[in-house]
């Protein structure tokens, strides 16, 4: 540029003046001014990467970005070459961030050859678990891990059970021994089973293994057997003849032929000319086939008829009459003498008295020779009359030895005491007026005076009233409470206390802590179970620390409960290794076993059960039970320390002795005892002389043969032979001390079979002597001990259980004084008995013939025989039920089953009801309304009728009917009862359904299906379910569920909380008893109707319930439930209070008996029951439901119990030492002879 002296400036061929500015077209940043030369231009740019000047601009602008000699426009992506990241351009700026995609893992990881974080995950069986995760895919037997993409997994390996049906507990690994698991079932050790698939085997779990016996079948008498369809035991075949079946064995009269008899053997009617019965009379008329006619007499060789009367033929002092073929000839009667020396003139049948002396007449009166009597004009002398003389004296008074005497009888007595003017009997008490705790008693004419002796308190909190402390409130703390206030604890803000009778009962405030260790906040009655109270630490959900006593432990809190486990020890290598101090593995070159460490090679004694012999190889302990020898007897006993069992012997006389053996008892050698399958038998040894020429050898009781020669042959010593070829019979050559040798013969005794059934009594073979049991006999057990029964292979024997074993003892029969053959030995009867004893029996007030049966009960049957009563109990086999069971007996069987728990439902008073889940509630209706019934098969129902009591709104139960298939029980007012509309007399029997009987005042109903009714007509009903029924009940009773809060359930399923709602939906609106004239029930409150003084009076007696009287029971059944109802019915009943009264008092104590509980709440004054004293009855308050009779006097009381299974109920009872008999109590040995037997249980009473 070339500026001139003109002030002026050239630039590229143009002038501009001086102060002109233009850009140059060479550099467009070039500002020119013509002033003194050239400018530059300066730029501002607001990005970091603009993009170059547009055309004829100087500066770059922010329209783009331009990066490495490329110009990129604005939001597009810069080619970077950098894989982990984008840039973008933004304004004239690159933006850049890293292009990774979201991860759905919890733990990504970064790799260094990539530039993204991913997920590295391992896939298992197609499941996808993270980095570090652990989880267990085949329960806790397996753990897997993933780690760097990989699942490394281990299992754990359980040790060998030395067991074939281990158990394995849920949450473990390893199976158990401790149970069996069987069939998909598991069964507890000792537990005893049956299968479905085999039915006819018993399992038993033992130490987890299963082992199966097949039951045992009876041996039978017959080749052609078979078993019935579902049964596990053949059978002998039976008969069918004339359209009769009968058994096989059966002895039976021809249907066809009269005289022949037949048997039942295997299928075959084998039939033949019946023996003639010996005659069950003593002068028997001609009969049909046989001399024993019993219907009309044959006796001196005349005939008469039954009833008839005729004289002795040969003495004129007898009659004799005809009953049932029996003749009985009695002396005549003659009247009673009252001399001492009478005298018999010749010809005359009856003695005479001598003449009396003579009488006496004093003072116009007469009086008898020797007559004793007082002087009718002075009571203070007696006189005496002496064959006509009358003699008089003074009475003698005794010295009264007393300080205040009464007069009596002329004389001063010391039977009653005269203090100040007054007279008092011996033992009265009484108050001094003049000091009110001074009282005065007469003791023998004698006045003592003394303080009052305060009774000693029977409660722990009495309270000071006038002279005494009293149990009628509670001093606690210094503090005086009322008889049945609540109050508080002052100590302890969560303890609640109650007075009951001057005994104050304190309890904490529930809580319903669901977990084992809840954390109780301070000042804070219940723990909290979002957190774990654990030895002094506190938890949080989910926390876990080491078991600080001990260290092998960790325990975990797991909402409010802490459970401690065994720290996870590694895998062993060996199945018992050597263990460290946690008992995790940490050699395999020895055992460890029970805690004893063992070297490899060693063998050594199972440490808790000497039996077995273990030994340790590898590391492996094995252990085995050497194998016991079998033995043939059926009662083995295992001793203690011994390994093997070995046959149980018998006990006798405090000794035992070994199974087979046989011994002399009493030291006598006419006595010999047995000991056979364990049952003792003793008996007088049967001598037999078969031979001509015996000998009597000192010490021997039977007599001997001189010689060893029997029918021509000789024997030689030891030598043994059955004399006739009877296999009972045996004779054997013994040498004796001086060297002489003799024959020693006598009978065979057999092994009593105690109680073995008839019909499994077998005889094994013509050559066998004894007869033998087809089952196992029963055990004499601690239950039987004192029993006795008649043996039933021989009635001579009686067995007795003492020492865990029968003792069968052989009877000793009477002699008679008849001749030979008068006598004769009636049947199941073992000593013989003369014909001429053949009499009548009198049992219970009735007279039965002789040989006439009857049924005393279900269990029992009566005969007459030669005048005594023979009865037969059946005995019942031991039953065990279990705890939710109890047991029952179905009407018209003797033996009880157990059935499930009953619950019991009872409507009582105005009327109150008790459901089976044990809520009250309060109903007045008048009409007839479900109790209860079966909703579900329909298999019962019970209906109730109430009536009108009389004030307004106010009800009692008047009826009860109970409907059990096709019988209608109806049970009303005054003990009536009817069955399908008709009268019956209790007790009433109607098999299988229903067994009706009274007990004093309340009437009891037993059903087939466990339902019982309980009803006094006083309008007191129990009904009782077993839990059969458990869920499927309704009515007033509820749904029996174990939840009250549901039990106003209506009949359409709805839930209500009006009682009188529910109770008329209940209402019986069609049937027989359907009532169309009542009232329905409203919700009462007689107590607002009766006026304030009522409800306090009302109170104030209902206040016994909470009194001392019932304090036993308030712990099994809290009163407050009838407290509440006998206020309400004492408001109702008006004048009749003590009646409701006494209604509430006996549900409450019915309840309480129910809970085992007895209560002796009456009292002379408080509902007391008149009992004939007269005829020497007691009242009991819970009077056994099966009574000592004569009948049962001598059975034990174990087995009357056994047959009985009734509520005991409130009743007139004989008191102890007194028998029931014909409706009196009477001592025991006033009972007339009795006689038991039977062929399964007997008691011999004389």
């Amino acid at each position: 540029t070339q500026i001139s002296s003109c002030e002026c400036c050239t630039h590229s061929g143009v002038n501009y003046n001086n102060g002109d500015s233009w850009r140059s077209a060479e550099s467009p940043c070039d500002i020119c001014q013509c002033l003194v030369g050239l400018t530059r231009e300066q730029c501002y740019t607001p990005c970091r990467n603009p993009t170059a000047p547009p055309p004829n601009t100087c500066c770059p602008v922010c329209e783009g970005c331009g990066v490495n000699g490329h110009e990129v426009p604005n939001g597009a992506v810069i080619p970077f070459g950098d894989p982990c990241e984008e840039c973008r351009c933004e304004n004239g700026n690159m933006v850049c961030s890293q292009k990774c995609p979201p991860l759905r893992c919890s733990n990504p990881i970064r790799q260094p050859h990539l530039c993204c974080p991913v997920c590295k995950t391992c896939e298992l069986d197609g499941v996808e678990y993270d980095e570090g995760s652990n989880w267990q895919p085949e329960g806790p037997c397996s753990s897997c891990t993933c780690a760097n993409g990989e699942a490394l997994c281990t299992r754990t390996q359980c040790a060998a059970n030395n067991c074939l049906h281990p158990t394995r507990i849920t949450g473990s690994c390893c199976s158990v021994c401790d149970s069996c698991t069987y069939n998909q079932r598991v069964y507890s050790n000792g537990q005893s089973f049956m299968t479905p698939d085999r039915p006819c085997h018993t399992c038993t779990c033992l130490h987890g293994t299963v082992q199966c016996e097949r039951q045992s079948c009876p041996q039978l008498n017959c080749r052609d057997s078979y078993t019935p369809p579902g049964e596990c035991c053949p059978r002998c075949r039976d008969c069918s003849y004339e359209n009769r079946v009968f058994l096989n064995g059966e002895v039976f009269p021809n249907p066809v032929s009269v005289c022949e008899e037949c048997t039942c053997v295997s299928g075959r009617i084998d039939c033949h000319q019946a023996q003639c019965s010996e005659p069950r009379c003593n002068a028997p008329m001609p009969g049909q086939c046989c001399q024993n006619n019993c219907n009309g007499c044959s006796y001196a060789g005349k005939e008469y008829s039954n009833g008839q009367q005729f004289p002795h033929p040969t003495d004129s002092c007898r009659t004799c009459s005809c009953t049932n073929g029996n003749v009985q000839c009695l002396m005549k009667r003659c009247s009673p003498l009252t001399c001492s020396n009478p005298y018999l003139i010749q010809g005359e049948c009856c003695p005479q008295c001598p003449a009396p002396p003579s009488d006496c007449v004093y003072e116009q009166s007469s009086y008898n020779h020797l007559e004793h009597f007082s002087d009718p004009n002075n009571d203070c002398r007696s006189c005496a009359c002496t064959n006509g003389t009358v003699r008089c004296k003074r009475k003698r008074c005794p010295f009264a030895h007393c300080s205040h005497p009464i007069k009596q009888d002329c004389c001063r007595s010391c039977e009653g005491c005269l203090y100040e003017d007054q007279q008092r009997v011996n033992g009265e008490m009484w108050d001094n007026p003049s000091e009110p705790c001074v009282e005065c008693a007469c003791r023998d004419g004698s006045v003592q005076c003394q303080r009052k002796r305060c009774p000693a308190s029977n409660c722990k909190h009495p309270v000071q009233r006038d002279c005494c402390m009293s149990c009628d409130g509670c001093m606690y703390n210094g503090r005086e409470y009322l008889d049945g206030n609540e109050f508080r604890d002052g100590s302890d803000p969560c303890v609640v206390c109650h007075c009951y009778g001057g005994n104050v009962a304190c309890s904490r405030i529930p809580c319903d802590e669901k977990c084992s260790h809840p954390y109780k906040p301070p000042r804070q009655c219940c723990g909290e179970c979002d957190r774990c109270s654990y030895n002094g630490a506190v938890l949080l959900n989910g926390q876990s620390i080491p078991d600080p006593g001990n260290p092998c432990y960790e325990c975990i809190c797991q909402r409010g409960s802490v459970q401690c486990r065994r720290k996870q020890c590694p895998e062993a290598l060996c199945p018992n290794p050597v263990t460290d101090a946690c008992g995790c593995p940490v050699l395999c070159d020895g055992c460890n076993f029970y805690g004893r460490d063992c070297l490899s090679g060693e063998q050594f004694a199972h440490p808790t059960d000497s039996c077995q012999r273990c030994s340790c190889q590898a590391g492996e302990v094995r252990c085995a039970v050497p194998e016991c020898p079998k033995l043939a007897c059926v009662h083995q006993v295992t001793d203690p320390g011994a390994c093997c069992p070995r046959c149980r012997g018998c006990v006798y006389g405090g000794a035992e002795h070994t199974e087979g053996s046989s011994w002399f008892a009493d030291s006598t050698p006419c006595m010999t005892c047995m000991c056979v399958d364990g049952v003792t038998t003793c008996s007088e040894v049967h001598c037999l002389s078969p031979c001509v020429n015996f000998i009597s050898v000192p010490g021997e009781c039977c007599p001997m043969c001189a010689d060893c020669v029997f029918e021509g042959k000789v024997y030689g010593p030891g030598d043994s032979f059955h004399p006739a070829n009877d296999p009972c019979q045996i004779c054997t050559c013994e040498v004796m001390p001086d060297g002489e040798q003799h024959l020693k013969c006598y009978r065979k005794q057999c092994p009593s079979l105690v109680d073995c059934p008839k019909s499994n009594i077998l005889f094994s073979g013509p050559d066998s002597c004894c007869p033998v049991c087809a089952q196992p006999l029963s055990n004499c057990t601690t239950a039987l001990i004192g029993n006795e029964v008649l043996a039933t292979d021989d009635p001579c024997f009686t067995c007795q259980c003492k020492d865990l074993t029968w003792t069968c003892l052989h009877k000793v029969c009477p002699l008679l004084t008849c001749p030979l053959n008068e006598q004769f030995t009636p049947p199941d009867s073992c000593c013989p008995v003369c014909k001429d004893s053949e009499v009548s029996c009198l049992y219970q007030g009735t007279v039965y013939h002789s040989n006439e049966h009857w049924e005393v009960d279900e269990c029992t049957s009566c005969m007459c025989l030669s005048g005594d009563v023979h009865c037969r109990s059946e005995r019942c086999p031991p039953l065990t039920c279990a705890n939710d069971e109890m047991p029952a007996v179905i009407p018209g069987l003797c033996c009880a089953h157990c059935l499930p728990r009953p619950a019991t439902c009872s409507a009582f008073g105005d009327p109150h009801y008790r459901t089976f889940d044990g809520r009250m509630l309060h109903f007045q209706g008048t009409c007839t309304y479900v109790l209860t019934q079966d909703c579900e098969s329909g298999d019962f129902s019970v209906h109730a009728t109430n009536d009108d009591r009389g004030r307004k709104g106010v009800s009692w139960t008047k009826e009860v009917t109970v409907f059990l298939g096709d019988v209608t029980v109806q049970l009303l007012q005054d003990w009536i009862v009817k069955v399908n509309d008709e009268v019956v007399t209790l007790p009433f029997l109607r098999e299988p359904y229903i067994y009706i009987e009274r007990q004093t005042n309340t009437i009891l109903l037993n059903t087939n299906i466990g339902l019982k009714v309980l009803w006094s007509p006083r309008s007191h009903v129990e009904v009782s379910v077993p839990g059969s029924y458990k869920g499927h009940t309704c009515g007033l009773c509820g749904n029996f569920n174990n939840y009250y809060q549901d039990d106003l359930r209506m009949p359409n399923g709805r839930i209500t909380l009006s009682e009188s709602e529910f109770g008329n939906s209940w209402r019986v609106t069609n049937g027989t008893h359907f009532r169309s004239s009542c009232r329905p029930g409203e919700n009462v409150d007689p107590c607002k109707d009766a006026g304030y003084q009522a409800k306090k009076g009302a109170n104030t007696r209902c206040k016994i319930l909470k009194s001392a009287i019932f304090k036993p029971c308030h712990r099994v059944v809290p009163p407050e439930q009838w407290y509440g109802a006998c206020v309400y019915d004492l408001c109702a009943c008006g004048a009749n209070t003590d009646d409701c009264l006494c209604d509430t008092l006996e549900a409450y104590a019915s309840q309480c008996r129910e809970a085992g509980v007895i209560v002796q709440w009456r009292s002379a004054s408080l509902c007391a029951v008149g009992c004939p004293v007269e005829r020497g009855f007691v009242f009991d308050e819970c009077g056994p439901p099966c009574p000592v009779t004569c009948f049962n006097v001598d059975v034990p009381l174990g087995v009357i119990e056994s047959h009985c299974f009734k509520p005991c109920v409130p009743g007139c009872q004989c008191p102890a030492g007194l028998v029931l008999h014909n409706n009196y109590c009477i001592p025991r040995e006033k009972c007339p002879k009795i006689i038991h037997g039977s062929p399964s249980n007997a008691t011999v009473t004389e």
